[in-house]
């Protein structure tokens, strides 16, 4: 069986990054055995197949703050129309399609938008690919995509997409 060097430089890097969370020792002799260290763990770990890669990382971080972000500004508009009573609601059911077509990214664009109170999702139709959302306040028609699904599921793809 071939190994994967990329599974091998992830898995090494994972472990270097413990070894140096463990020990606090910026030590030449540190850093040495603990790459050295590293390097044996991954090798033997290898064959328990891929591990996320360390690049993934950056795009972990922007959708955590995509979404943090996202949240803030709807909590605010929220409390903003509830206490401001010349505000209307102007609340109503849209049906958004995804392009996704995997179970996994669909599900993980309902959940992640339904964190943010403007958009709750209520049902799916995986044969359409479309989810159905209710929306504190409702996108025009053209711009629903790229107002609820588009943003999300462009950041989910870089964070599940190809280790090219």
């Amino acid at each position: 069986m071939a190994v994967n060097w990329r599974t091998v430089g992830a898995l090494t890097f994972w472990c270097f990054v413990a070894w140096l969370a463990l020990t606090a020792l910026l030590t030449v002799e540190s850093v040495l055995a603990g790459l050295g260290v590293s390097l044996l763990v991954a090798w033997s770990l290898v064959r328990l197949g891929p591990v996320v890669r360390p690049w993934r990382v950056v795009s972990m971080v922007r959708l955590t703050a995509f979404v943090a972000y996202q949240v803030l500004l709807a909590n605010i508009s929220l409390a903003r129309r509830i206490w401001t009573p010349s505000l209307p609601l102007e609340t109503g059911m849209v049906i958004v399609p995804t392009r996704f077509g995997d179970e996994s990214r669909v599900a993980a664009v309902g959940i992640v938008s339904s964190l943010i109170v403007d958009n709750q999702i209520v049902d799916l139709d995986r044969s359409r690919h479309q989810l159905v959302y209710h929306c504190i306040a409702v996108p025009a028609e053209g711009h629903r995509y790229d107002e609820i699904n588009g943003p999300l599921e462009r950041r989910i793809t870089a964070l599940a997409g190809g280790d090219g």
